[in-house]
């Protein structure tokens, strides 16, 4: 598990209050209560981002494609366009809709004292801040080049769907609006099977179907591959490698087999469960001084969004 705390106490080089203050007008002392308030639904978002396949898909996409620790690390890119776009469709993958993303912000306007229109600002600037930190955690922990080739390999939302769908099959999905985020849908900067209605219903089976025991491919075989000529992204990301013309077994990047698989998606599924810090302490203690007392209100309008009783 990864301790949020440290991710959001160690960002822009340990200056990620002061430089938040400055940039949105506000005291540190303000700036604390907000990350207070917002942390412990970062904390519940990443988790669900770690226990449902469809938002597990397009988070892992968007780690695959995240600029190369320059959310985390950059003050300047935590706040461009292109991280803002990312944090929104982060915080609506992981609250269910950009409604519900605003019921959170209500709430947690209310836990802070933080008026509710300069917290609708400051939440996806966090959320791409704690995504870029936590892909510099999973490039730490070794998974940088198997999540690059599982990327480039222009099957992601297929490996990741039956890897954790144990091949049952998966549901049709219902007609839906225009995608958000690039033209692939989801995250800026595409990525198959993102989209606002969930990614995985057209991409199950197929290429590791047979490794994994799922069905076979949907009528017409896989997409073709977005993106560069080897099937990669458009632009460099910090996990994108060379996966050259060939592949390994059941079209797979050379040298990947379905334990390494499993095994890393087990790893980034433990990355992204963020809850808690050192001594139990909530998420977001560690950003700021003397956390306040509890979050009542905003974890109830939690459990009404997720459905945690």
């Amino acid at each position: 598990m990864s301790d949020l705390d440290a991710i959001l106490s160690s960002a822009f080089g340990g200056n990620l209050v002061p430089i938040l203050a400055e940039r949105f007008g506000l005291s540190e002392e303000q700036i604390e209560r907000a990350i207070q308030a917002l942390a412990p639904a970062l904390a519940i978002g990443m988790n669900r981002a770690a226990e449902e396949p469809q938002v597990f898909e397009r988070t892992v996409g968007a780690l695959a494609t995240t600029d190369r620790y320059s959310f985390f690390d950059e003050p300047d890119d935590a706040h461009s366009d292109h991280s803002v776009e990312l944090g929104r469709d982060l915080l609506s993958d992981m609250f269910g809709s950009p409604a519900a993303t605003g019921q959170v912000l209500q709430a947690a306007a209310r836990e802070s004292g933080v008026r509710p229109d300069i917290l609708s600002q400051l939440a996806p600037v966090l959320a791409s801040i704690v995504l870029s930190g936590l892909t510099k955690s999973i490039n730490e922990k070794g998974l940088g080049g198997i999540l690059g080739q599982l990327a480039n390999s222009g099957a992601l939302g297929d490996i990741l769907g039956q890897a954790l769908g144990g091949g049952a099959p998966a549901p049709q999905p219902a007609p839906s609006p225009a995608p958000r985020g690039g033209p692939g849908g989801g995250f800026p900067g595409g990525f198959p099977g993102g989209g606002a209605g969930g990614g995985l219903g057209g991409l199950l089976g197929g290429i590791l179907g047979s490794l994994l025991g799922g069905r076979r491919a949907p009528p017409g075989g896989m997409p073709a591959p977005r993106g560069g000529p080897g099937g990669g992204f458009d632009r460099g990301g910090p996990l994108d490698v060379d996966s050259g013309p060939s592949s390994g077994p059941a079209g797979l990047p050379p040298g990947l087999d379905q334990a390494s698989i499993q095994d890393a998606i087990e790893q980034i599924k433990k990355t992204l469960q963020v809850g808690r810090g050192p001594g139990n302490q909530s998420a977001g203690q560690g950003a700021g001084q003397g956390a306040g007392q509890g979050a009542s209100d905003l974890e109830a309008i939690l459990g009404q969004i997720l459905g945690k009783r």
